[in-house]
């Protein structure tokens, strides 16, 4: 059997079976947090929490495989591990502007084909040399660097890698040219596809085989929603990424100035997709207003009372950040309302947002797409799924809410 380690930027989820059959062994819950004015991953939590969880599943089932997969971008550097930032860190946003003043945004995304997100793994490089002014950084990615732990073998997983900035999508290697540009030396490890067997665990973990899974959770959600040329993507999750499979990566001016991103994806593709706020409006609202994860589900479901509402743009940068976003929708509105016709706003704004995504998507790819696939966490949302059948004359179809998983359980299973 096989156990995918699923890693959300708010849950983990140990997921142990097949992809034809598979249930939930555990689920836990984790938020960064601040110090000395700065966010963190309470990163020793979730590595306890993942090693015991292991530990507890072998007992209970004959598990061969570990696979890892996580959100993308945060790093541990090897060289000062004092902890992992969090990418919502606001101050991403300072030193991605530099950078860019420093090098051209049009010359990095010649490079590395990736959308302007001001927390990409290269800006947050820059932000570490900028405030520690070390000579170096070694850095692994937050799955890489699990592996790391687990096994003692060092590398990055590619999918992972191209959403660092620092890897180019064509050769797919990593890009030597911008990274002489940097005023910082950068140790960077041996680059592997997904599949590679990794080797077995340390210790009391020896009678696993640790698999280089699509360790970019939105890289094994495209494995598992087995896309067709015909069909865009929408993963619908804290962050929804609308997308499509192309054989190579493209970097054409229209690409540059929709904002869409090339990371690579398995096997031997190219996701070309948009990063779109997602269901963190609403998980934001939540702490806001004091309720639980259950009475925010509840609420969403009331909303189908609501008449729909008239969109904003859901990727303000006020609504990207930390903090209580009913100010901003209140200011953004020009008005002031009850709390389920604000989770209403936020859901068309939302399904409005998407739809706008894929007709750029189109445009840019000079292309149309006959359906939708919606997979992740978000094809729960009856109340989304309804407000974009209304915005949209293409076919919807419903992938899996487990698709992440499954795209892990997929890579593990065809690795041996």
């Amino acid at each position: 059997m096989h156990l995918a380690i699923d890693l959300g930027a708010s849950s983990g989820r140990l997921i142990i079976g097949t992809e034809e059959d598979n249930t939930e062994f555990l689920r836990f819950n984790y938020d960064f947090y601040e110090s000395e004015n700065e966010l963190y991953w309470p990163l020793d939590q979730i590595i306890e929490t993942i090693r015991d969880g292991i530990v507890t599943a072998k007992q209970s089932y004959p598990i061969s495989t570990v696979g890892i997969d996580s959100w993308a971008v945060d790093y541990v550097d090897l060289l000062a591990p004092s902890g992992m930032k969090c990418y919502r860190d606001p101050k991403n946003s300072q030193y991605s502007q530099k950078l860019d003043e420093l090098l051209g945004f049009d010359y990095i995304f010649s490079r590395n084909g990736l959308q302007s997100l001001p927390f990409t793994s290269l800006y947050q490089f820059y932000g570490s040399w900028l405030d520690s002014k070390a000579t170096a950084i070694r850095p692994l990615l937050f799955p890489d660097y699990l592996n790391f732990l687990f096994t003692g073998k060092q590398f990055a997983e590619i999918t992972n890698a191209s959403t660092t900035g620092l890897l180019n999508p064509a050769t797919r290697s990593w890009d030597e040219e911008l990274i002489s540009k940097l005023p910082f030396n950068l140790e960077l490890p041996e680059l592997i596809e997904p599949g590679t067997v990794i080797g077995p665990g340390l210790g009391d973990l020896s009678d696993v085989q640790f698999i280089a899974v699509a360790s970019h959770d939105t890289a094994s959600a495209f494995v598992g929603a087995d896309l067709k040329p015909s069909e865009a993507l929408i993963s619908m999750g804290t962050w929804s990424l609308i997308g499509a499979q192309i054989e190579s990566p493209n970097l054409s001016t229209v690409a540059r100035d929709n904002g869409f991103t090339n990371e690579l994806g398995h096997p031997n593709n190219v996701r070309f997709l948009k990063n779109s706020n997602g269901m963190w409006v609403a998980e934001q609202l939540r702490k806001a207003w004091g309720i639980s994860s259950s009475e925010l589900h509840e609420m969403i479901r009331d909303t189908r009372s609501i008449a729909q509402q008239p969109a904003i743009d859901i990727n303000h940068p006020e609504l990207l950040g930390v903090g209580n976003p009913e100010l901003v929708l209140n200011r953004l509105y020009a008005d002031q309302t009850d709390r389920l016709t604000t989770l209403r706003r936020v859901i068309d704004s939302l399904a409005a947002g998407y739809i706008s995504i894929v007709g750029q998507l189109e445009k840019t790819l000079e292309t149309d797409f006959d359906t939708l696939k919606l997979v992740g966490g978000g094809t729960n949302n009856t109340v989304l799924i309804e407000a974009l059948t209304e915005l949209t004359d293409k076919d919807i179809v419903l992938g899996s809410a487990e698709s992440t998983a499954l795209g892990n359980i997929k890579v593990q299973s065809l690795a041996l």
